[in-house]
């Protein structure tokens, strides 16, 4: 699964970013001068948000996953307590990831 998961991953965080910086200029271009004083504090909640989703995401994907889908691609010998320790942290950044888009979206709804 993580041969899957890791490269749509990377992908969909790009399109994350890449999408919102569009929806943003437009908002920013129709605001004017209007533009911090009414969206800037829900603005920045959100990026700072959308920044820690980034990084968590990065972390499960290329951090943790793209360790262990190396190992088994490559024939290395896996260390069954390692794995366990990685799967662990895996399944911790993942929910932690969960958690965070939610609260993006929840951000996101209320603007």
């Amino acid at each position: 699964m993580l041969k899957i998961y890791d490269p749509l991953a990377i992908a969909l965080l790009g399109l994350m970013v890449m999408t919102g910086a569009w929806s943003i200029t437009g908002l920013k271009a129709d605001l004017g001068e209007a533009y911090f004083p009414t969206f800037g504090t829900f603005l920045a909640a959100k990026l700072t948000l959308a920044f820690l989703v980034v990084m968590s995401g990065t972390w499960v994907s290329m951090g943790i996953g793209h360790r262990v889908v190396r190992e088994e691609e490559w024939g290395e010998d896996v260390d069954e307590k390692l794995l366990k320790s990685r799967l662990g942290r895996l399944g911790g950044a993942a929910w932690t990831t969960v958690l965070l888009t939610l609260a993006t979206v929840w951000i996101s709804i209320r603007t």
